[in-house]
């Protein structure tokens, strides 16, 4: 059976995304401090982020084991399938399962069975604790956000309060502009597709990187 998504984790991904992207008068009157703002907004981005990303992959995994159920998948499903997962989960979790996406194996029962196993036992991965296995993606988000020149703006000078707000303005706006060119989802009949979710984590982690390195 395939497993339900929960959209409320959508909307509250999204809630805190819009959060990032404004600082507004009226957050002002009872939030002094925007750098401690927005660090706090991106890290309430990862428990629904994650609660998510555990729904997609059951539900991914609950549409490939009825796949199986009803033969071998072709060469192709299982390519899609492994493009899945490896969105989804780590290196070690993507090892165990994409060993036994093999057509010839999947013909027995036994490796099915241990298939069924496998990802079973797959958890999402969890870049916010562990970015290491995807740092190129993290680093591809960093050029595309421009953090590169935002650091270099609180470094290479005094770390003033209008420098920091300046930099947080300029963030603010990047985030913006590349959740517009994402299309992230606004509506519950749009959802986010795993390319979507992998790389909304990533930016999330990038700009924590930067708000961590530079306060």
């Amino acid at each position: 059976m395939t497993s339900p998504v929960d959209i409320t984790h959508q909307f509250v991904i999204v809630a805190r995304l819009g959060d990032v992207c404004r600082f507004s008068g009226a957050v002002s009157r009872y939030e002094s401090d925007p750098w401690f703002y927005m660090r706090t907004k991106l890290r309430e981005i990862e428990a629904p982020l994650q609660a998510l990303k555990q729904q997609q992959l059951a539900s991914a995994r609950g549409r490939f084991l009825k796949e199986l159920a009803a033969g071998t998948p072709s060469d192709a499903a299982l390519a899609d399938f492994r493009a899945v997962l490896d969105r989804y989960l780590g290196p070690g979790d993507y090892a165990d399962v994409a060993i036994h996406l093999d057509p010839r194996d999947l013909a027995l029962p036994s490796s099915r069975a241990l298939l069924t196993d496998a990802l079973n036992q797959a958890k999402p991965h969890n870049l916010f604790q562990d970015p290491k296995p995807h740092e190129r993606l993290i680093a591809e988000l960093w050029s595309r956000l421009g953090l590169d020149r935002l650091e270099a703006a609180l470094t290479r000078k005094p770390k003033t309060a209008r420098r920091k707000a300046m930099v947080l303005r300029r963030l603010r706006r990047n985030v913006a502009e590349y959740c517009s060119v994402l299309h992230v989802p606004t509506h519950a009949e749009d959802t986010f597709s795993p390319f979507m979710l992998h790389r909304v984590e990533a930016l999330a982690v990038a700009c924590l990187r930067l708000l961590d390195r530079c306060r």
